[in-house]
């Protein structure tokens, strides 16, 4: 929050996640979708979900580092604007950052495909014990310095250039605080 950016900084992620899955060609592998109608009405149809993930604004932002291993899972509330309470969506957007490195292996089976099945798991907490089951919208991202595609196909692809966009981008259009600018512009 100290940041100044408000959410600008997160939906320019968001654009530019959206923008990578409009973007991919036939090569690429497909990106697999939760059918919404199942697990509880999660959904991480993101290209369903655009014009909602483009045009909500964010906030009761929660954000982990490093937990249990995954890189970013950030978690919240989302409303477009002139809905009324009924029209929020809790939200999820778990991100597996590799820099110069190949996804491990867990249990068997490669990071990506443990960290999705963990999320998706009814159980699965945050550090203060809300479950993640309550955030309907879900978006799990890839990052990369060139968009290397996660070996599970439910992951989208995000890259340090989309990074290093959304950030000018914010810092841009906002009146940020001269020390997080600084930092920022360092980055």
């Amino acid at each position: 929050e100290s940041h100044g950016l408000g959410d600008s900084f997160l939906r320019g992620c968001i654009r530019a996640v959206i923008r990578n899955i409009e973007d991919r060609d036939d090569s690429e592998k497909d990106y697999i979708l939760i059918d919404s109608n199942q697990n509880d009405g999660i959904s991480n149809d993101i290209e369903k979900d655009a014009s909602w993930w483009l045009t909500a604004n964010f906030y009761k932002v929660f954000v982990e580092r490093e937990r249990e291993y995954k890189d970013i899972v950030i978690t919240g509330k989302g409303r477009v604007s002139g809905e009324d309470d009924s029209g929020k969506d809790g939200f999820l957007i778990a991100i597996e950052n590799k820099v110069n490195a190949k996804e491990g292996q867990i249990r068997g089976k490669k990071q990506t495909e443990v960290y999705y099945e963990d999320l998706m798991n009814p159980g699965a907490a945050r550090k203060d014990g809300t479950h993640y089951s309550e955030f309907k919208k879900r978006m799990f991202v890839f990052l990369t310095p060139d968009g290397d595609p996660a070996s599970d196909s439910h992951w989208a692809v995000l890259t340090y250039d989309d990074i290093v966009t959304a950030l000018e981008n914010a810092v841009n259009v906002r009146n940020v605080p001269e020390a997080s600018e600084i930092v920022i512009r360092n980055y």
